[in-house]
């Protein structure tokens, strides 16, 4: 991403937006001023480590390990040597969450990734960074994701990365009533997607 299109997206959190970064290597433009956290190097080594979350311990290699220290974010996260893995900061009006981990190339990578923990993290911090979540569901293979349209209504969309039909088993937060735009609230097809309203009562 060009610096253009960068400062574009930080304009964005300035104004509200939550942003997901992580980080697998490379430079950083303006690293401080954009996480709040400040680098002490790198370590160029296929380091194994483990980072603590409230779910669990999490396996995780990186090629070259960034070692930071908070001068601003909060702290969520950290691995058995006392290293941030993940944090959150506060840009503007709007929240930077800073992973200090490769975890897309490693999920990847990974035969069956989504069998183990790694999707944990993702829940992890949306948690901390969706105040209220109207549609919810267990299952590690189906993201459910929210679209505002206005105040009271929003399009949900459920998509299933796996091979098999799952049952949604959709929880929805009191106040909200689901309605199917394409699709079933009862099942969702393998490798495929279903639309939803979501709407305030």
């Amino acid at each position: 991403m060009n610096q253009y299109a960068f400062k574009k997206v930080y304009e964005k959190v300035a104004d509200g937006a939550t942003l997901y970064i992580s980080y697998n290597g490379g430079d950083f433009f303006h690293f401080e001023e954009y996480t709040g956290l400040r680098s002490n190097g790198i370590v160029r080594s296929r380091t194994s480590h483990t980072a603590s979350f409230d779910f669990g311990d999490v396996e995780y290699k990186c090629e070259q390990e960034l070692l930071v220290e908070s001068v601003g974010a909060q702290p969520l996260v950290y691995n058995e040597d006392g290293n941030i893995v993940l944090s959150c900061f506060n840009y503007g009006k709007g929240r930077v969450f800073f992973l200090n981990m490769p975890l897309e190339s490693t999920l990847a990578e990974t035969y069956g990734a989504y069998a183990d923990d790694y999707y944990k993290i993702y829940q992890f911090f949306t948690d901390k960074a969706i105040s209220t979540k109207i549609v919810t569901t267990p299952h590690p293979d189906l993201s459910v994701t929210q679209h505002k349209v206005d105040d009271s209504r929003y399009v949900i969309a459920a998509v299933n990365y796996s091979d098999k039909d799952l049952n949604g088993e959709f929880a929805v937060t009191d106040g909200w009533k689901l309605t199917p735009i394409a699709g079933s609230t009862d099942c969702v097809g393998h490798c495929n997607a279903a639309f939803y309203y979501a709407d305030k009562l």
